[in-house]
């Protein structure tokens, strides 16, 4: 690197590294090594983060001081910098090693500095995938990363083995199980994750079941209703209802419901889930049908013939037991006008 100021060959610098890509948030690390004419004496070295006619330490700078520290030793003809907590803003500067001497005319700036990248972390990828796909979702940045870091994943909070990645995720046959929100973040800055990236998978309709309402026989001149559910994504559009041994659906919509079931009504159904993404069919669910046996018939008879028989007994009763208290009653009265 060059040194402006008189032209001299006795003058260098190094800088260690020359190009800086930092993680939003995390310090950064320069250092520059040099050397200068032995009849000169150092009278100080610092950073500087522009190239003015006077230029000063920006590390005394009032938004600096918390987050820069410099170790610049005047005989060691090395100069370290480290900024903590980096932000963009700081990308907008190009930092440079000061040194002046004892002779006014000897003053230099190492150029050409060192350029600070900072970026942050984004995951990339697809946001929908069908099941079974083979999915690859990558952590980004805009600058490649000083000290080649390893990467770590995290699913809904939860780390992802191994702990140490690479910055690509990799998915082979994607399962509903994988759908979920990512974020990566660099190994040692888990505390700097990504954005969360939401996938979603997207599968044909599976584990679909009939429920009957109510459950077991089904009694002739009742109801009943059979409802269809199933696990898919997008949800189910269509549900269709089929009974064996006829040739057209029965019904359609996820309940079918039949009102004053007859005999004809028994027998074997099945449903059909349907979304874009394919269907699927129900196991087949026997409706048996049935007429009420003599026992019910009775128990009907009985029942109503005691509530018929217990309303006149009571009737009776109470008429008669009134009529007696009434005559008590008034017999009570005559005797005491008397």
């Amino acid at each position: 690197m060059s040194i402006s100021g008189l032209v001299s060959t006795e003058w260098t610098v190094r800088y260690t590294p020359s190009r800086v890509c930092a993680l939003r948030g995390c310090p950064m690390d320069l250092s520059c090594s040099y050397t200068y004419p032995k009849h000169l004496q150092v009278q100080s070295a610092f950073w500087i983060n522009e190239d003015s006619f006077f230029p000063t330490d920006f590390t005394q700078y009032p938004n600096y001081t918390e987050r820069a520290q410099a170790d610049c030793g005047k005989e060691g003809g090395t100069c370290s910098l480290r900024l903590r907590n980096v932000t963009e803003a700081d990308a907008n500067h190009i930092y440079y090693c000061r040194i002046t001497t004892n002779d006014e005319r000897q003053k230099w700036i190492g150029k050409p500095g060192v350029r600070l990248s900072v970026t942050a972390l984004e995951v990339t990828g697809p946001k929908w995938a069908n099941e079974g796909d083979n999915v690859t979702l990558t952590c980004n940045t805009t600058c490649s990363l000083s000290g080649s870091p390893s990467f770590s994943w995290k699913k809904n909070g939860h780390r992802i083995a191994p702990v140490k990645a690479d910055r690509e995720l990799h998915f082979t046959s994607l399962g509903s199980k994988d759908e979920g929100n990512y974020t990566c973040a660099v190994v040692g800055h888990e505390d700097l994750p990504s954005a969360p990236w939401g996938v979603t998978i997207m599968y044909a309709p599976k584990n679909t079941l009939i429920s009957v309402r109510p459950p077991g026989v089904t009694l002739e001149g009742s109801s009943v209703t059979l409802t269809c559910s199933s696990d898919a994504n997008p949800p189910v559009e269509n549900y269709t209802w089929f009974k064996v041994d006829e040739s057209t659906p029965v019904g359609s919509g996820q309940q079918y419901s039949i009102s004053n079931i007859s005999s004809e009504d028994g027998g074997l159904y099945y449903c059909e889930a349907r979304n874009e993404h394919g269907a699927e069919n129900s196991s087949m669910v026997m409706l048996t049908v049935t007429g009420m046996c003599p026992f019910i018939y009775l128990s009907i008879y009985l029942s109503i013939y005691l509530s018929i028989y217990l309303s006149i007994y009571l009737s009776i009763y109470l008429s008669i037991y009134l009529s007696i208290y009434l005559s008590i009653y008034l017999s009570i009265v005559v005797i005491s006008e008397k």
